[in-house]
């Protein structure tokens, strides 16, 4: 996967945002060349997030998400992705910063790993790194460098532990297959002091037998590890619905019987399609 060529893009401010009825906000930022990203704030009682995005489109192919379906269009520059945080007007209240809006983080390392940086510099911005994650599908050689060169959380986009399986849903299971990247995680020394969330979404009749949580209980073995449960989310062209609520709470206390910690998370901004896998830069 060779990376596009960076350029010294600097943003504008947002052209447009749009509102959740639950305070959810997506933003559009112009790109040369009539390309966008779009970035998501969220507020809670006492957190706000900015999802961040590192790509124009995404070349995962993950089949539930609507970024994947526009392909790969732009990386995003280093001031680009900062400029993401210091041109919303919710800049300063900011507590977390989440790399799970448009784009794989780690297919876009040139950029991203000096943005973690620059982030964490007690001189510039100061984030803790606590309370920055990143989020991939599974691109192992951006994993074993943010392990290796980092101390923040870490999020996998899961939702299968079978390898067939999960090359239906997600292409990059085929180059590197999940067992490896949590082989890798369970291997380096720094992760068992670090976060690891699986985020896992729930397809109707597909992924949430108990034997998928048997198979999680061993593929996360000694991995100290956070399963988020969630509902797929409406996009074209996909099929994918969730299981109904009663199915959903008995998959996640199989998980928890097992050993592990699962938790039901609740989408934000699905009116706006600012929503886990949403993102397609609409007006």
């Amino acid at each position: 996967m060779s990376p596009l060529p960076p350029t010294n893009r600097h943003l504008q401010p947002p052209e447009s945002v749009h509102t959740a009825p639950d305070g959810t906000k997506k933003y559009l930022f112009a790109l040369p060349g009539e390309l966008a990203v779009e970035t998501v704030y969220i507020p809670e009682k006492e957190r706000h997030t900015l999802c961040i995005s590192t790509q124009a489109g995404c070349r995962m192919g993950c089949r539930f998400c609507a970024t994947g379906q526009m392909r790969l269009q732009a990386q995003l520059t280093t001031p680009e992705i900062l400029q993401q945080i210091t041109q919303v007007p919710e800049a300063q209240q900011l507590t977390h910063l989440v790399f799970m809006g448009m784009g794989e983080p780690f297919d876009n390392p040139a950029a991203l790993f000096p943005a973690l940086a620059e982030l964490t510099n007690p001189r510039t911005f100061g984030f803790a790194p606590r309370r920055i994650s990143v989020s991939t599908a599974g691109v192992l050689p951006g994993i074993q460098t943010y392990l290796r060169d980092f101390a923040s959380p870490l999020s996998i986009s899961l939702h299968s532990p079978f390898h067939e399986e999960r090359a239906t849903l997600m292409p990059i299971e085929k180059k590197w297959p999940i067992a490896t990247i949590m082989e890798t995680i369970r291997n380096t020394p720094r992760s068992k002091h670090r976060r690891i969330f699986c985020e896992y979404l729930l397809f109707r009749n597909r992924n949430h037998t108990p034997r998928h949580a048997e198979a999680l209980a061993h593929l996360l073995q000694g991995i100290p590890a956070r399963i988020n449960l969630m509902r797929p989310h409406p996009i074209p062209g996909a099929d994918f619905e969730p299981p109904d609520d009663q199915t959903i709470l008995a998959f996640r206390d199989a998980l928890n019987a097992h050993g592990l910690i699962a938790t039901i998370r609740r989408s934000r901004g699905i009116e706006i399609d600012a929503a886990c896998g949403m993102l397609a830069t609409k007006p």
